[in-house]
C-alpha cells in the first residue's frame, strides 16, 4: 500500500546570530615564562612597565642606579692612565738602560731590575684595563632588559626599592 503525501510547513527565512555557549575544561599556558632578574644588586631608579604592558625584544623594563658606579668608572679609567704613562716611562728608562749596559755604566743587577720593573709596569696596566672593562659591564647591567618579546603579568619590585643581584624585575609571558 502507498503512503499517503507527508505533511509539510513551511516558514519564511529569517538572517540572525546564533549563540551558545560551550564549555570545555582545559589549561592554557604561554609559549615562554620568565622571571627577568638584576643582575647586579641596586636601587631601581626608572620601572619603564607595568603589568599587561606589550614589550618587544631588549625593550627596557627597569633601570638601576649607577651613579656610584659611574664614579668607580671614572676612577679606574683615571688609574688607568695613569698607569700607561708610568708603563711608558719604564720602557723609556728601559730602553736607557739597554744602552748603559752594553756601556758597561750600570751593572746587570741594575738593568734586571729595570726590566722587572717594565714588566710589572705592564701587568699593572693590563689588570687597569681588565678592572675598567669589568666596572662598564657592571654599569651596562644596572638596565634590564625584556629576553623576548610577550606581556609583563606581573610587577616584583617598584621604583626605590632595592633589588639585590638575582633579584626578580618583572614576570613575563610570551602568549604567542
Amino acid at each position: 500500500p502507498a503512503l499517503p503525501p507527508a505533511v509539510v510547513t513551511v516558514a519564511a527565512v529569517e538572517e540572525r546570530a546564533v549563540t551558545g555557549d560551550v564549555r570545555l575544561v582545559g589549561t592554557a599556558a604561554p609559549w615562554r615564562r620568565a622571571v627577568v632578574a638584576s643582575e647586579v644588586a641596586g636601587i631601581v631608579e626608572a620601572l619603564a612597565v607595568d603589568e599587561g604592558d606589550v614589550v618587544e625584544h631588549g625593550q627596557v623594563l627597569a633601570r638601576l642606579r649607577r651613579d656610584i658606579l659611574q664614579r668607580v668608572l671614572q676612577r679606574m679609567e683615571a688609574t688607568l692612565q695613569a698607569d700607561e704613562a708610568a708603563y711608558r716611562l719604564t720602557v723609556s728608562r728601559g730602553r736607557r738602560n739597554e744602552a748603559l749596559r752594553d756601556d758597561r755604566v750600570i751593572s746587570l743587577q741594575e738593568f734586571d731590575d729595570s726590566r722587572l720593573t717594565e714588566e710589572e709596569a705592564q701587568h699593572g696596566v693590563a689588570s687597569d684595563e681588565a678592572e675598567v672593562m669589568r666596572v662598564r659591564e657592571l654599569v651596562e647591567k644596572t638596565t634590564s632588559r625584556a629576553p623576548f618579546g610577550g606581556t609583563v603579568v606581573r610587577k616584583r619590585t617598584e621604583v626605590g626599592e632595592w633589588v639585590g643581584e638575582g633579584g626578580g624585575i618583572v614576570e613575563m609571558v610570551d602568549p604567542s
